[in-house]
């Protein structure tokens, strides 16, 4: 009886012993398996999320083996391109790169070697609808001895993005042009097209501080149509604008290229002569009084002349003394009888 229960209760102690790991082995398979359906819990939740996702932005997975042709793509890759879903059963997946255009597969070519992630724009047109603007980043998977073994992407229709891209484009573009436009009738006499008074003055004071920085000359001429009120009296108002517009390209054909002419008001009109000399002031004044002379009749309109005083820059002068100075000038020549030039003091 002793050796009996010595053996019995080894027995009990063995069977302890085994069922101790086996009871800890089975209660860590069933934490594992309830780690495991709670992973796939998680998994079936990101899956659900990642489709409704897609869904929304529109935007297809794409696998390709470039070795055997063969194309894996998702519900929204089909839709993005226009396609049936439904011919992801016909056995079709080899010809789904042709269908999408030579573009795509021109863009695939030459992203063949590259390792790092890359993406690219690509058009193509749906067999029914418009054609669409997609954007694909994708990412080359290689073996070991670097062949291309796979493709993966993901697909995005960026038309509508273009689209409003193009819009605003257009719109800032529109409002450059509008406020351009703003600016040019601001400094613009509506009548002439040449600079209103605003802008003469403004690129007189410019013209003035270029001189004194360079010890450049600088000439100004002032001139005045001679009897204006008479044309306007016996031919009217609009005759005396013809004249008036006659008498701005005259001037400006006189002008040269780093020259302005500006109406300051009425018939008188300024003309700016940067870096030009006395006597090259002198020659154009003249010049411009015989051309008004001989010209202004032409085309039907009345013939006119004009009064024109020139003055010279000098160190002490700032734009309203040198308006004032040819000014004077531009008086004299109408007390010298008109029709004649005279120069500043």
């Amino acid at each position: 009886p002793f050796e009996a229960a010595v053996i019995l209760q080894s027995f009990m102690i063995l069977m302890m012993a085994t069922s101790l790991p086996l009871a800890a082995l089975l209660l860590r398979n069933g934490r594992l398996a309830l780690r495991l359906r709670l992973r796939n819990a998680r998994m079936r939740e990101n899956l659900l999320m990642l489709s409704m996702a897609e869904e929304i932005g529109r935007i297809g997975r794409w696998r390709y083996d470039p070795r055997t042709g063969f194309q894996d793509w998702s519900r929204q890759m089909y839709l993005v391109h226009g396609i049936d879903p439904s011919r992801r059963k016909s056995g079709e997946s080899k010809d789904l790169l042709a269908m999408c255009g030579e573009e795509l597969q021109a863009q695939l070519a030459s992203h063949a070697k590259d390792r790092a992630r890359y993406s690219f724009e690509y058009r193509m047109a749906p067999l029914h609808g418009e054609q669409r603007i997609l954007k694909m980043y994708a990412s080359n998977e290689f073996d070991a001895e670097g062949d291309l073994v796979s493709v993966f992407g993901v697909v995005m229709d960026v038309t509508e993005h273009h689209q409003r891209q193009e819009a605003l484009d257009r719109e800032r573009s529109r409002a450059m042009r509008l406020a351009a436009e703003a600016q040019y009738l601001a400094h613009t006499d509506p009548l002439t097209g040449l600079a209103n008074r605003r802008r003469t003055i403004t690129q007189l004071e410019k013209c003035i501080r270029r001189s004194q920085q360079g010890h450049r000359p600088l000439g100004v001429i002032s001139f005045d149509i001679d009897h204006f009120k008479r044309v306007n009296d016996a031919h009217g108002h609009q005759v005396g604008d013809d004249v008036l517009v006659r008498i701005a390209e005259i001037a400006r054909t006189q002008a040269r290229a780093s020259d302005l002419v500006g109406r300051m008001g009425g018939e008188e009109f300024i003309w700016l002569l940067p870096s030009a000399s006395a006597h090259e002031t002198s020659n154009a004044a003249e010049r411009l009084r015989k051309a008004i002379e001989r010209e202004s009749g032409q085309g039907g309109l009345p013939p006119v002349t004009a009064s024109v005083g020139y003055a010279m820059w000098h160190d002490d002068d700032r734009a309203g003394s040198l308006l004032a100075r040819v000014d004077a000038a531009l008086y004299s020549a109408k007390q010298a009888g008109r029709n004649t030039v005279q120069k500043a003091a």
